[in-house]
């Protein structure tokens, strides 16, 4: 610990595990709010949706939800395997 090398390594190391939680909570924040449009736009073009007259559209939700999947955890992705 008197080391300022071996210091700021710890400092860095303690730091990880929090900056991969931040980047996990804010993508899937962002997938969410991609959710909640699609589900607004489909709502909008449709009304009949909430009365169960037709069915919503369950193929592009889920797209959504798979892409953001993968587009969205690449930058946690990389921070784990870079350190």
């Amino acid at each position: 610990m008197t080391e300022p090398e071996i210091f700021a390594g710890l400092l860095l190391g303690a730091m990880l595990p929090y900056l991969f939680s931040a980047f996990t909570i804010k993508s899937v924040g962002k997938a969410a709010m991609g959710m909640v449009e699609e589900i607004r736009r489909q709502l909008k073009a449709n009304p009949g949706i909430l009365t169960g007259e037709t069915e919503p559209d369950y193929q592009r939700c889920i797209a959504i939800s798979t892409r953001s999947s993968l587009y969205e955890m690449i930058a946690p992705g990389l921070l784990v395997n870079n350190f």
